[in-house]
């Protein structure tokens, strides 16, 4: 396949947003669970945080698994298959997400199960759909593909695949030759943190609810019905305030050295901690701070530099 040149000059400078450009990320350490019977979505809707009865061939959906209390369990990425739903949760969680959802299994027709030995794949960018589906049909003799769908991590769209574990040079291959630039955990952590994109187990975790994590209108469905601590999250979205969220601060010194993971964060003179860093890469952090220090535009001090708070989703327009 031709690559054109704004895919060119999108890999040369490694900004997903260039004209048309997509990355691709490896994520073969994400544990696997399937689930599987007529009743997969409708029963898996009522748990989750995201709408999964919208998940198809070609959309997934980005959600959260909730303890009874509002907290964050697990981070969840959801691509149907046409017979089954695969499920991607952070590295160590597949047995205690799998225990955690059989417990609600009662009458329901369908089986969860933990499959190992699969790889995940997310693609960001414009592109990222269509390029999905494009590599999925492309191996399709080679079964390297188990599902895919359209997920949006960030304002700039994105697509997750899921795989057998030998299947990954396949699947690379075919990113290569449609131009996307496959990228190495550590070169997408200055994207992910410039982008507003928090990271389960780095930026939050299960002491955090969706507030509290800037996740609750990204992950969260406001229009469909009950999910396992939704009262909490309707009460804490209905109060309007939060004590502590996590935002982004872009640097005035993106060459500073003394900003990072843990580092405080202080507000006014003299400056009143308000909170403290929980990832940097360049000249952007996150940093989970206490109102009013949300306000975005507040200006705050951290390590030897100033720094200006911005909200957490990157917009279209940035």
């Amino acid at each position: 396949m031709t690559v054109d040149r704004g895919k060119e000059q999108g890999t040369r400078s490694g900004r997903p947003e260039a004209a048309g450009f997509t990355v691709a990320l490896r994520r073969p350490e994400w544990g696997t669970l399937r689930v599987t019977g007529p009743d997969r979505a409708t029963w898996l809707n009522g748990i989750v945080t995201c709408d999964v009865s919208a998940a198809t061939q070609d959309q997934g959906a980005w959600g959260l698994l909730l303890s009874k209390q509002g907290k964050i369990e697990a981070e969840l990425q959801i691509v149907e298959s046409g017979d089954a739903l695969f499920i991607a949760v952070p590295p160590g969680k597949a047995d205690e997400v799998a225990a955690t959802l059989d417990r609600y299994l009662v009458m329901e027709d369908a089986e969860i199960e933990v499959v190992p030995g699969c790889a995940w794949w997310e693609l960001h960018g414009a592109g990222a759909a269509t390029t999905a589906h494009e590599v999925k049909e492309e191996t399709s003799s080679d079964g390297a593909v188990f599902a895919a769908g359209a997920m949006s991590w960030t304002a700039l769209g994105g697509a997750a695949l899921v795989g057998p574990a030998e299947g990954l040079a396949t699947i690379e291959a075919a990113l290569e030759r449609a131009g996307v630039r496959v990228l190495e955990p550590a070169a997408w952590e200055a994207e992910r943190i410039r982008l507003g994109l928090p990271r389960y187990g780095v930026d939050y975790g299960g002491q955090d609810n969706p507030h509290a994590a800037g996740l609750e209108r990204r992950t969260v469905s406001w229009s469909k019905g009950c999910y396992l601590g939704q009262e909490v999250v309707c009460m804490q979205d209905m109060r309007g305030k939060v004590k502590r969220t996590l935002m982004r601060l872009e640097l005035d010194d993106p060459e500073v050295a003394d900003v990072e993971a843990d580092a405080e964060v202080t507000e006014g003179s003299p400056g009143q901690a308000c909170g403290r860093v929980t990832s940097r890469a360049g000249g952007f952090a996150l940093a989970s701070l206490k109102a009013p220090a949300t306000e975005p535009g507040t200006r705050v001090g951290v390590g030897s530099t100033m720094a200006t708070v911005r909200a957490l989703e990157l917009s279209e327009s940035q």
